[in-house]
């Protein structure tokens, strides 16, 4: 598999392989970014780590946000250049992602607190679902949407050059088909005019002996 196969093929083995590179890479960037300790000492705390993996839970938001915005949004709205939609809808969109995200803190905090949720710190009541559950989905879904435009116009560029290469084969073919009889016809033409010139040449030449022949003939007798 080339790299450009990789990035710009429609097969299904390239879409699912490039797919689940992506998501692995942001799983990867998304935990050292949530894993990060305010000190040296936090580096050697399971509870950074075990933080970090909680806070994974968002991730599937994501996931949602960029494939509804990359696959529904933008060839039905943005590319029919229908913008009030497009915007009326991503709004949409970020508005359920955040209840998910609310709703999915919620219930990951029954599971895991002895605490009621209602008692919990704000930072994991209010601030972790807005900043990664509205944050990050409308994030995530704005990458795919201009990761996708560029794939569209790189795409679009490259069938113009296709289609632009074909037509100056197909107009170079025409000008032959055009131009080849005629330059046989003319190299006919060429042809039988050198031989009638030579044809000519010889009988000028045969004249010309025979004329001199007689005046020599004359001129001795």
């Amino acid at each position: 598999m080339t790299v450009r196969d990789f990035i710009f093929s429609d097969k299904v083995k390239h879409r699912v392989t490039r797919h689940l590179v992506l998501w692995a890479l942001f799983c990867l960037y998304f935990f050292i970014v949530s894993f990060l300790p305010a000190n040296a000492k936090g580096f050697t705390d399971l509870k950074t780590y075990t933080v970090a993996f909680h806070k994974m839970i968002y991730i599937p938001i994501s996931i949602l946000s960029a494939y509804v915005t990359a696959y529904v949004l933008l060839p039905r709205y943005l590319l029919k250049e229908k913008y009030f939609g497009f915007i009326i809808l991503f709004i949409g969109l970020c508005l359920i992602n955040l209840i998910c995200a609310f709703w999915l803190t919620k219930f990951f905090v029954l599971l895991t607190q002895k605490l009621p949720f209602d008692q919990l710190p704000t930072q994991i009541r209010i601030f972790q679902p807005v900043i990664y559950g509205l944050g990050l989905g409308t994030a995530a879904g704005v990458f795919a949407c201009i990761a996708r435009l560029l794939k569209i116009h790189y795409l679009k560029q490259k069938e113009n050059e296709r289609l632009e290469k074909q037509k100056i084969i197909t107009e170079l073919e025409i000008i032959k088909t055009h131009f080849r009889p005629r330059h046989v016809a003319n190299q006919l033409d060429l042809d039988i005019f050198v031989a009638v010139l030579v044809e000519l040449g010889a009988k000028f030449l045969d004249d010309v002996r025979a004329v001199h022949v007689r005046h020599v003939a004359e001129v001795v007798f």
